[in-house]
């Protein structure tokens, strides 16, 4: 099986894309952007939407106000 230049080109910009979406959904729940490149990976991006389902965000924690 022949790779060619074109089709890594090709490939490339929607890895990018997928991977900044990953990173973008995983900021907005609290968690650091280097987790979209987990995505990247097959594995990874399986265990780590199964992980992220489950978890709580940091996001969402209830933090208490103050009175005073």
């Amino acid at each position: 099986m022949e790779v060619h230049l074109g089709q890594f080109v090709g490939l490339f910009p929607a890895l990018v894309l997928w991977a900044w979406c990953g990173g973008i959904v995983a900021k907005r729940a609290g968690f650091s952007r280097w987790w979209g490149l987990l995505m990247l990976l097959p594995p990874c991006a399986i265990a780590l939407a199964w992980w992220f389902a489950f978890r709580p965000w940091p996001a969402m924690t209830v933090v208490p106000v103050a009175e005073g």
